[in-house]
């Protein structure tokens, strides 16, 4: 087996804003998988140090640390995709990937997925098959996968160009609307969003971490009834979530969830609504599903959400993911080829026109083929590692 790291930095069309990071370039990691019969798998993470306290430099090291232990990757390179998802999903690859700084949950996203994607293209099938083919997520399958799902339109810094992007839309969409820009900016975000959508629109909020607990309560009682509102907290306050839900507040946590453990703390302070769950945040396919089932067993909502940058190998994951476990409550997504210079695949994710919808990929491994000639074009460094 033959592993290749490369860390491609990639410009994105315009500028995205985060209350802890901004950015206009996606730094992101993409791993190649050769299997002995020249067999090839992708897989990609999207780093960030303030979500998983993971860098570029710090996958590289987990990838080079993790490929020297013999006892890893013991499963047979020429197994079938059942018997090899079985194998990958037995696996903590978080926990091997990990340092003192905590568990490895992008550089093991990135390595399980490229491998599921290498074994699945083998025989042609789609990699979010192994919903079904292993026993402990079988039932998460949905018996009747769509052919499309909706994304929703997320609204960042700038509402205009935002909506601008989005085009003319046929009814409301899902939305959810940056906040924490100041208490006179969040409401007229909101209201312009009502008013544009309607007074039956789903809107929801994300604060990004940037409120205390006073200033969240104060605001969220001035802007009305939200669907639900992201992060609302600074240093991962769970308490402090626990007590706007007591307020009748509807939480998502999404950076004070990335792990398993975490999920239990938040189901334990009571501060937890809704999971907001990102492939490359989590640890890949096997540790996002566990963390699924366990949302669904304590009847918690969940959404499948994205890294700021994403390619066309994550874009794709993500619409199947939700297309193929059931449950989802949203989707928020990215068309790499409206939101990066140039994708890296050659995946078809525009919208169908005047909505939100979707087409779930259908084409072996992550659903698409990735164009090496780009990949190659935005590689700043790279490692190759044998097995």
């Amino acid at each position: 087996m033959l592993i290749r790291v490369r860390h491609v930095s990639i410009p994105m069309r315009y500028r995205f804003g985060h209350a802890r990071a901004g950015r206009s370039v996606a730094d992101n990691v993409l791993v190649e998988v050769e299997l002995d019969d020249g067999t090839h798998g992708w897989g990609e993470c999207v780093p960030r140090d303030y979500v998983t306290g993971e860098t570029v430099s710090s996958v590289f090291e987990a990838l080079t640390a993790a490929i020297a232990r013999p006892e890893l990757l013991t499963f047979d390179e020429r197994a079938d995709f059942a018997t090899a998802a079985r194998a990958i999903a037995d696996l903590d690859l978080p926990a091997a990937l990990g340092s003192e700084r905590g568990p490895g949950l992008a550089a093991a996203a990135a390595l399980e997925l490229a491998l599921l994607d290498a074994y699945a293209r083998r025989e042609g099938r789609a990699i979010l098959d192994a919903v079904s083919l292993v026993p402990a997520f079988s039932a998460l399958a949905d018996p009747a996968p769509p052919a499309t799902v909706t994304q929703t339109l997320t609204i960042g810094d700038e509402l205009e160009a935002a909506l601008e992007r989005a085009g003319a839309l046929t009814g409301a969409p899902p939305v959810k609307v940056k906040l924490g820009l100041g208490l006179e900016r969040d409401l007229e975000r909101a209201r312009a969003l009502r008013d544009r959508f309607g007074a039956g629109l789903d809107l929801r909020g994300d604060a990004n971490a940037a409120w205390d607990l006073a200033t969240a309560t104060d605001t969220l009682e001035r802007l009305g009834t939200l669907s639900s509102v992201e992060e609302p907290l600074a240093g991962r306050d769970l308490e402090g979530c626990a007590a706007l839900r007591e307020r009748g507040v509807r939480v998502m946590l999404d950076e004070s969830l990335c792990t398993f453990a975490d999920a239990e703390r938040a189901l334990a302070k009571g501060a937890a609504d809704l999971f907001n769950l990102r492939l490359s945040k989590c640890g890949g396919l096997f540790p996002t599903l566990r963390l699924v089932a366990r949302a669904e067993q304590v009847g918690i909502g969940w959404q499948l959400g994205c890294m700021v940058g994403e390619t066309g190998i994550l874009s794709c994951l993500g619409r199947s993911f939700v297309g193929r476990v059931r449950g989802a409550r949203y989707l928020e997504s990215t068309v790499p080829t409206k939101s990066l210079e140039h994708d890296v695949t050659d995946a078809l994710l525009d919208h169908l026109p005047g909505t939100r919808e979707t087409r779930v990929p259908t084409g072996p491994g992550f659903g698409a083929a990735v164009r090496t000639d780009v990949v190659e074009r935005y590689t700043v460094s790279r490692l190759a590692l044998s097995r």
